[in-house]
């Protein structure tokens, strides 16, 4: 034999559900940001994209997206690694059509 609850109590746990669910999408959105947030922190630590889609188990698209909209890239990060003369021949030997590791080699080695 079943029971029937009144209107309140049916509504007491509607709203009950409903305030467990905003607690578990803040819950969500936080570990997102943490996991992000690591992401990045072990991009910037110097790994590439492919081993950190294999650390974190996600797409190697999902990790490009990410350093994209974080304003991460490989060039950026061989920018920074070069002195301010480097730098120059750098970015001169991009704009001329070589690839970013084969730039970043050729502007160490004219510009020690």
């Amino acid at each position: 034999m079943s029971t029937f609850r009144s209107p309140a109590e049916l509504q007491a746990e509607i709203a009950r559900a409903a305030r467990q669910l905003g607690e578990l999408e803040a819950e969500r959105d936080r570990s997102r940001a943490q996991r992000r947030a690591a992401i990045l922190a072990d991009f910037d630590a110097g790994l590439g994209q492919t081993e950190l889609a294999a650390k974190w188990e996600v797409a190697y698209g999902t990790i490009a997206s990410m350093l994209n909209k974080a304003g991460r890239s490989q060039r950026a990060r061989r920018r920074l690694a070069l002195t301010a003369t480097q730098r120059r021949h750098y970015d001169r030997l991009l704009e001329i059509g070589v690839r970013g590791a084969l730039a970043q080699s050729i502007a160490r080695v004219v510009a020690p």
